[in-house]
């Protein structure tokens, strides 16, 4: 509700009002400015520096750190190196709770390649962690069917975690509309 009111997110103090007959591409590609200077690992390993968002090709501008360049990267082809991450739901009750770090991308698996302080690097699905607050998602895989496919390619911020509905709410960018959305829905 504050959204529809305010001028301007309270959190990352972005405008909150924005076109809405824009579609989702136009949107993914400015809400994707949300990254600038974010730490990326990509696939294969390589870590670098988001430095924009290349609307033409639809992709960012990451500057990767062992090679000294930049180079253009799908969202699909980087995850944040995002800490405080916890992980819910996994097979292993010990490691459910768990507090780990991003620090690798299986893309072929689908799945984050996960450390826990200096223990062992795991492979474990988007379903299986809880975003931190301030964490920025890419939506995805939402329905057609059930109107929020729009939102699927757009980025925004984590607000809050409900245990009891088991979603996350996101306050998307610039739209300013907040969504509630299940952890198997979002990408870092």
């Amino acid at each position: 509700e504050w959204l529809q009111r305010s001028l301007a997110c309270p959190i990352c103090k972005q405008p909150a009002r924005g076109s809405t007959n824009g579609s989702s591409s136009s949107a993914s590609g400015s809400s994707a400015s949300l990254l600038q200077g974010a730490r990326v690992v990509l696939a294969g390993g390589l870590r670098g520096t988001v430095s924009g968002f290349d609307a033409a090709a639809g992709k960012f501008r990451v500057g990767v750190d062992a090679i000294g360049q930049e180079q253009l990267v799908s969202a699909d082809c980087l995850a944040q190196c995002l800490a405080g991450i916890r992980l819910v739901g996994l097979r292993s009750d010990e490691l459910n709770g768990a507090t780990v770090q991003i620090v690798g991308l299986d893309i072929e698996k689908g799945r984050y390649q996960v450390r826990e302080g200096n223990a062992r690097i795991l492979g474990v699905r988007p379903d299986n962690c809880i975003l931190p607050v301030g964490a920025i998602a890419r939506v995805v895989g939402l329905r057609v069917d059930g109107g929020g496919a729009r939102w699927n390619g757009c980025y925004g911020r984590i607000l809050s975690f409900d245990h009891r509905c088991e979603r996350h709410t996101v306050a998307m960018q610039p739209q300013g509309h907040m969504l509630s959305v299940k952890p198997k829905n979002l990408r870092v």
